[in-house]
């Protein structure tokens, strides 16, 4: 499966999902107990350190880029510490995945497209699945969200960018 291809089952799926989230994260909590849920972004956030810690050990990325996306990572999950309801917390990663999948597929055309395309794409991606949750029971349509899908999604091509140097169409990639 192409990259083009998962991008579009993402897509589809995280609109769809706005059906049966609450249910989801229900399920979760049941199972799990509400302070294990909460505690779900600092476990993935020592896999993060973790994984940066291999990486920078094994040279694939610098020391530098290395502390840069972890306080990426930290300050999102700080700003997420002050978010209540769990919702809203789960938008900026499902957006922040896209932004990143997103700015993976677009790696080769000039920051400033492949930037702008992502942005684009998520701002419409969020209003589509808030349009969606109007016509749900027991959802709403909610502007906040489709901003937090933004910062998602614009962490995520931070992050993407950090990762994997763009670089301007006639140079050559590092």
């Amino acid at each position: 499966m192409t990259l083009k291809r998962f991008i579009y089952l993402y897509i589809i799926a995280l609109v769809l999902s706005a059906a049966v989230a609450r249910q989801g994260l229900a399920w979760l909590t049941g199972i799990l107990g509400p302070s294990t849920v909460q505690m779900i972004p600092w476990i993935l956030l020592a896999g993060i350190l973790i994984s940066l810690v291999v990486l920078v050990g094994k040279g694939r990325i610098s020391l530098l880029r290395g502390a840069f996306i972890l306080l990426s990572f930290a300050g999102i999950f700080l700003f997420l510490k002050t978010m209540r309801n769990p919702d809203e917390r789960i938008h900026i990663f499902q957006y922040g995945l896209l932004g990143f999948l997103l700015m993976v597929q677009f790696q080769r055309k000039s920051w400033e497209q492949a930037v702008g395309l992502t942005l684009l794409i998520v701002l419409l991606v969020a209003c589509a699945d808030e349009l969606f949750q109007v016509f749900l029971p027991n959802r709403v349509g909610d502007l906040r969200d489709v901003g937090f899908g933004c910062v998602g999604g614009a962490w995520g091509l931070f992050l993407a960018g950090l990762l994997f140097r763009q670089s301007r169409p006639g140079q050559e990639k590092t």
